[in-house]
C-alpha cells in the first residue's frame, strides 16, 4: 500500500511538471509593448485614442546596435469611447498583440482635460494592467501632437526617456502628477491635483513642414492669471530650427528667479530636434482643468509642499541690480504650517540652504553675507506668499492639501466633513516666512587693497 502511494504521487508530480514546460502565452516577438497613452476629442461620444509602443526589434538592433529617436517609437491613432475599446481594436489592426504592462505616460489634450478626467481614470485605476504610478500630463497642443514630436535621441528605451522626463519633479517646477494620486484626490475631496504640461516646441507661425498652426495658445500661458501679448516672429525657412514660442515667454522681474523666463511646455527649447518638453503646471480642481502656472510658479509650489529638492536659481540683489545672483538651492527640510482656523491665518515656514554659483566679477558677497541673506529671504518668501495668495484666491482649487493640514484638528469624521464642505480659505491671510543660510561661497583669492 505505500508503495502505491509514493508510485501515485511520483505520478501526479510528473503531470505537473509536464505543465510547467514550453512556454505559455505570447512569444516576445508577438508582443507590441505600449510606452505612452494619448487622449484628444473625436466626434459624437469618442476619443481619438493615440498608441505609442516600441519597436523592439530596432531598439536591440541586432549586429548593427540600437536605435534611438523617432526609429524606435511607433504611434497608431484610433477613435474609440475609451483606452480598452481602443486598445481592442488596435489588436485588429496590427499584427502583434498590444500590452500595457511597460506603458509609463497617459497624455491628454486640454480639451479632455477641461471636460474632465473622471471617466478616464475611473477606466484605468481599475485596470490590473496598467501601474498606479503612471504618470498623467496635459498637452495644450494636443496628446496626439505631442506623442508625435516626441524623439527621445539620447534614450534607448522610450519608456526610460519618460521616466527621466517626469521623475524630475524633485528638481524642477514639475509635479508629480501620478495616476493614484490625482484618483485618491478625485475620491476623497481631501486635495486637489497639479499635472505636468507636455508642450509641443514650434516656430510660432506655423509647423515648419505643413505651415499648419502649433501654437499651445490658450489665455494662461504666461504664469498665474496672465496672459501673453507678445507676437509671434519669423517663421521662414530660415527659423526652421529655432523656437520662436519663446518670444510668448514674460521675462521674471521680482526677486526670486530674477531675469528668468516663466515657461510652460513648447516654449523653452531652442532647437527643435527633439520637439517635446514639459515645463509648467496644468491647474484642477477636482477632476476639471481650471487654469496652468509657468515654470517659476511651479518651482515655489514645490517650494510650499517641501518636495524641492534643489536647483539653480537666480535671485535679486541690490549691490548689483542689472546682474542675478545664482545659487544652487536646496530645501533642507520639509515647511511648517500653522493654520489658525479660529482667526483664519496660514502661516508657512519654510528652511532653505545655498551654495554660490554665480555672481558678478566685481562683487565680494563675503564682506556683504549677512544682508545678502536676509534679502534672498525676503525676495523668496514675498514671492511664495504672494503667489500662495493670488493664487488661493484665484481658484477653488486645494492644490496645498491645506484641508488635509487641517484634519488633525478634528475628533470626528464628520465634523471633519463638515469642516471641508464649508471652508472657504479665500478668506484666510497668508504669511510665508524663510529661513535661508547660505553654506558654501565658492573658494576665491582676493588681493587686500
Amino acid at each position: 500500500m505505500k508503495g502505491f502511494k509514493t508510485a501515485a504521487v511520483s505520478f501526479a508530480a510528473l503531470l505537473l511538471s509536464l505543465t510547467l514546460t514550453g512556454c505559455v502565452g505570447k512569444e516576445p516577438n508577438e508582443i507590441a509593448y505600449i510606452v505612452a497613452l494619448g487622449i484628444d476629442m473625436s466626434e459624437g461620444n469618442n476619443y481619438e485614442i493615440t498608441i505609442q509602443y516600441a519597436n523592439p526589434t530596432e531598439i536591440s538592433g541586432g549586429e548593427e546596435g540600437g536605435k534611438a529617436g523617432s526609429a524606435i517609437i511607433e504611434n497608431i491613432s484610433v477613435q474609440a469611447p475609451n483606452l480598452y475599446a481602443a486598445i481592442g481594436l488596435a489588436n485588429k489592426i496590427v499584427s502583434k498583440t498590444f500590452y500595457l504592462s511597460h506603458a509609463r505616460i497617459i497624455v491628454v489634450s486640454r480639451e479632455v482635460a477641461e471636460k474632465g478626467l473622471r471617466d478616464i481614470t475611473e477606466t484605468f485605476i481599475r485596470s490590473d494592467d496598467l501601474r498606479p504610478d503612471i504618470y498623467l500630463a496635459v498637452s495644450p497642443d494636443g496628446a496626439n501632437e505631442y506623442l508625435s514630436a516626441v524623439k527621445p535621441a539620447m534614450e534607448v528605451n522610450p519608456a526610460k526617456y519618460y521616466q527621466l522626463v517626469y521623475d524630475k519633479n524633485s528638481f524642477m517646477g514639475i509635479p508629480a502628477g501620478s495616476a493614484k494620486d490625482f484618483f485618491f484626490g478625485i475620491e476623497t475631496k481631501n486635495f486637489d491635483s497639479f499635472l505636468p504640461i507636455a508642450g509641443v516646441v514650434g516656430n510660432g507661425e506655423g509647423d515648419e513642414e505643413t505651415g499648419e498652426d502649433k501654437s499651445s495658445g490658450g489665455e494662461e500661458t504666461g504664469g498665474l492669471g496672465e496672459s501673453s501679448s507678445s507676437e509671434n516672429e519669423g517663421g521662414g525657412d530660415d527659423m526652421s530650427d529655432k523656437n520662436t514660442k519663446q518670444s510668448e515667454a514674460p521675462e521674471n522681474e521680482r526677486g526670486f528667479e530674477y531675469k528668468m523666463k516663466d515657461y510652460v511646455g513648447g516654449q523653452a527649447a531652442i532647437e527643435l530636434k527633439n520637439k517635446s518638453e514639459s515645463m509648467g503646471s496644468a491647474i484642477f480642481e477636482g477632476d476639471k482643468m481650471v487654469g496652468t502656472i509657468g515654470s517659476i510658479e511651479g518651482q515655489m509650489f514645490k517650494l510650499l509642499m517641501g518636495d524641492y529638492k534643489y536647483s539653480y536659481i537666480t535671485v535679486f540683489n541690490e549691490q548689483t541690480p542689472e546682474e542675478p545672483v545664482t545659487l544652487k538651492m536646496i530645501q533642507g527640510k520639509k515647511p511648517r504650517y500653522d493654520i489658525d482656523i479660529e482667526n483664519k491665518k496660514i502661516n508657512v515656514d519654510m528652511f532653505l540652504e545655498g551654495d554660490v554659483s554665480s555672481l558678478p566679477a566685481d562683487y565680494n558677497i563675503e564682506s556683504d553675507i549677512e544682508a545678502f541673506q536676509k534679502s534672498s529671504e525676503k525676495y523668496i518668501g514675498e514671492d511664495c506668499e504672494r503667489f500662495m495668495s493670488d493664487f488661493i484666491k484665484t481658484y477653488d482649487s486645494d492644490t496645498f492639501r491645506l484641508k488635509e493640514r487641517c484634519k488633525r484638528k478634528f475628533l470626528t469624521n464628520k465634523s471633519y466633513d463638515e469642516f471641508k464642505e464649508s471652508v472657504n480659505f479665500k478668506e484666510y491671510e497668508v504669511s510665508v516666512n524663510v529661513n535661508f543660510k547660505i553654506r558654501r561661497t565658492g573658494l576665491v583669492m582676493r588681493e587686500e587693497e
